[in-house]
């Protein structure tokens, strides 16, 4: 396999990672379980989903941050996650033009090289998504990592990986 197809699965690794990570609806999770029922709480970047279940029923509903009643505590933490969702989205098509640009052998001429420009919201993520884990709301203090999280993470360093190994030696 040649360097260029090699950092094209690099890259597409990396921006599906973080467009699974954007879309998905379990950042931070909790299960609950006592007495013939269970409570799974999932919690995305811009919506919560709970489901309840009993041994005869099981109700599920999604609210997005925008529809919850009142003062929410923690609106700020509400839009690090809407960051976080941009940020990926941003650095997976910057992973995507980068891939495509290897692939066809281009190489575009900018004050700022094409790799660095991917690099730097890859890793401008990176404390958003600790932010996130971080400094949840008191009430959704005891959840743990989830599924998007982990996306998240890997996603971002594939994806800083893959744009550093772009750059030039007279630029790093």
């Amino acid at each position: 396999m040649s360097p260029r197809w090699i950092t094209a699965a690099w890259c597409g690794l990396a921006a599906a990672l973080l467009i699974a990570a954007a879309l998905s609806s379990r950042w931070l999770v909790a299960d609950v379980a006592g007495l013939g029922a269970s409570v799974s709480a999932r919690i995305g970047l811009t919506s919560v989903k709970v489901c309840a279940s009993t041994l005869g029923d099981a109700q599920c509903q999604e609210v997005a941050w925008s529809q919850l009643p009142g003062q929410v505590e923690g609106s700020g933490w509400m839009w690090i996650g809407r960051a976080t969702v941009a940020l990926c989205l941003i650095a997976a098509l910057g992973l995507i033009a980068l891939g495509g640009m290897a692939v066809a052998e281009l190489e575009v001429q900018l004050p700022i090289p094409a790799p660095r420009l991917v690099l730097w919201p890859c890793l401008a993520l990176l404390p958003f998504i600790g932010a996130y884990y971080l400094f949840p709301p008191r009430a959704f203090s005891e959840l743990a990592a989830g599924r998007g999280f982990a996306f998240g993470v890997v996603g971002g360093l594939l994806g800083a990986f893959a744009a550093w190994r772009q750059l030039k030696d007279d630029w790093r």
